[in-house]
């Protein structure tokens, strides 16, 4: 995008001064840009964008208006026209244009992100269990749904819902040790997980007789 571009309306968007004088904050020599959104009938989709349009805005010290222009400037196909007929709609029943971006993401989201889809996904998050997964693998899955679903909890809720869905003989183990963060509790149980895999591949190498592995490196 041009250093000064018009975009709607009167409104001329100037990149703001991003930490200005520190160049470990200093993007202006960095092109950035809103990544489209087509309006796509899939939550996950939208909500994934959504997550990059809130990480391209803390880059920047944009103001309210120029987070929707900004915004809505990238929608392409579906998108543009519903956006466009819900700002005649909005005209035609003398409602206040839209100039806040939380303002606009709520519309988006009755829009694009239905309510069975916010069902399905704590019901998901109820019924996450680690199984076959990895830790690490079980943790991430954990905390993509938690951000999809929008789950606001302090930590010690987070670091429960973690335990309750873990593989029983890693839990009890990890639930012996002492922790305090989730970070803690996460590494706890990724080491533990380790231990255990080793001690199994030690005890299954001593099970095995000499000759059958003999047999098997020939």
């Amino acid at each position: 995008m041009p250093e000064h571009q018009q975009i709607q309306g009167n409104f001329e968007f100037r990149p703001p001064d991003v930490g200005k004088g520190n160049n470990l904050t200093n993007l202006r020599g960095i092109k950035l840009q809103v990544p489209s959104f087509s309006g796509t009938n899939n939550a996950s989709a939208y909500l994934d964008w959504e997550r990059k349009v809130m990480l391209f805005f803390q880059c920047g010290d944009y103001s309210e208006i120029q987070k929707v222009l900004l915004a809505t400037y990238e929608f392409t196909d579906y998108a543009t026209q519903w956006w466009e007929q819900t700002q005649l709609r909005r005209r035609r029943n003398l409602q206040p244009e839209i100039t806040v971006w939380t303002e606009l993401r709520g519309l988006l989201h009755e829009r694009f992100v239905v309510g069975y889809y916010q069902r399905d996904l704590h019901e998901a998050l109820q019924q996450l269990r680690q199984g076959s997964k990895s830790v690490d693998e079980y943790f991430r899955e954990l905390e993509l749904l938690m951000m999809r679903a929008d789950i606001r909890e302090d930590k010690e809720a987070t670091i429960s819902r973690f335990l309750h869905g873990m593989n029983r003989e890693i839990r009890l183990e990890v639930e012996l040790r002492p922790f305090v963060a989730l970070e803690e509790v996460v590494h706890l149980a990724i080491e533990v997980e380790r231990q255990q895999r080793t001690s199994v591949g030690r005890r299954y190498s001593k099970s095995v007789p000499e000759h059958a592995l003999a047999i098997n490196l020939e």
